[in-house]
């Protein structure tokens, strides 16, 4: 290990180059895959796997929601209500930066992201809410804090998500007793529902509600997201392969000499690689520390604290799959350059130098 240490240290400035590019290519890995336009895209997709209704100008009934609420035929519902009083807590300059719709809901949903808390629940007898992100980010609203809306003291138990959900999630008891205007009911219904059923439930849903049920096709938008998924992949797998290419072949390389000496001193060439092999890792393991840390930090002080913008959310699974598949590409071309090295005789490593 001392050797492959002195090796990394006394290469450094021949590798700088290949370092920074590296550091540079898993930051853009980050900044593509922790892109909530990147995550509102991927949970929309998700969505269109469901048929979906809206309703406009339903007439209100909590006990039927409820209902809805426990229907197995419902994957995921969203009620949106008018909602004027977030500046009962924001001054308006501040709901003009912080980007917040004047909208509550009230939802069943298996997708409803919460960063962090939990979403309140339809059939809650307490006063929750759920906030934006925004909103917490401009006022530094606290999961457990309390406060005032319409006279209502309401406690705030999560957070919502930017990509989809940028806007507050009450409880039952909240929206039922702050006697807000629904304008707007979606229902996205199960995915295994034979078409006869479904429109039976549409049907049902119609009488109850007093309204009739539009329609909404996503397809033109799904392909605009799955396309920008794809290409969004297809790049960070460009980068990985291109920037571990770029190090270990410059690395491989400029121990040409070395290789001589070391095997000319009777080291087996399965020790040689697995000192060049432990000498990428390490290097590798470095740079992804060093991208890591400069992306939270400049996410942190000055993409949030700065700018006061709320753009990236990166997720341990990203972090992980950015990982992985970097470590992927290395194990691929070690065993590329390896098969291409091990074929040399000494003669022919000492020709090459």
């Amino acid at each position: 290990m001392k050797i492959i240490l002195k090796e990394i240290k006394n290469n450094f400035r021949k590798n700088i180059l290949y370092i920074i590019y590296l550091i540079i290519s898993i930051l853009l890995c980050f900044m593509i895959l922790a892109s909530r336009k990147t995550i509102e895209n991927k949970q929309m997709a998700n969505f269109n796997k469901f048929a979906r209704y809206e309703f406009i100008d339903p007439e209100l009934d909590f006990d039927y929601i409820q209902k809805l609420a426990d229907d197995d035929r419902v994957e995921r519902f969203v009620l949106d209500f008018e909602f004027p009083y977030y500046l009962d807590f924001m001054t308006e300059e501040e709901s003009l930066h912080a980007n917040v719709m004047d909208v509550m809901a009230l939802v069943k949903s298996s997708f409803t992201s919460q960063q962090e808390g939990v979403a309140p629940k339809i059939a809650s007898d307490k006063y929750e809410i759920a906030i934006p992100q925004s909103v917490n980010a401009v006022n530094k609203i606290k999961i457990g804090d309390k406060i005032k809306i319409n006279n209502i003291t309401t406690e705030v138990v999560g957070y919502t998500d930017i990509a989809i959900n940028d806007y507050f999630i009450g409880s039952g008891k909240l929206v039922k007793d702050l006697d807000l205007k629904l304008f707007d009911f979606k229902i996205f219904t199960k995915e295994n529902m034979k078409e006869t059923e479904r429109k039976e439930f549409i049907n049902e849903v119609e009488k109850n509600l007093k309204t009739k049920a539009n329609i909404i096709v996503l397809s033109d938008f799904i392909m605009s997201a799955e396309k920008k998924m794809s290409f969004m992949v297809g790049l960070v797998i460009f980068l990985s392969l291109l920037g571990l290419a770029f190090l270990f072949s410059h690395i491989l390389n400029s121990r040409k000499k070395k290789y001589f000496i070391y095997r000319f001193n009777g080291m087996k060439k399965l020790h040689f690689y697995s000192m060049i092999f432990i000498e990428v890792i390490l290097t590798f393991i470095i740079c992804f520390a060093i991208a890591l840390t400069t992306f939270l930090l400049m996410d942190k002080f000055v993409v949030k604290g700065i700018m006061g913008l709320l753009r990236y959310d990166l997720r341990i699974k990203s972090i992980l799959l950015v990982f992985a598949l970097y470590m992927a590409m290395l194990m691929i071309a070690t065993l590329l350059n390896t098969i291409k090295y091990s074929r040399k005789s000494l003669a022919q490593s000492y020709k090459e130098n």
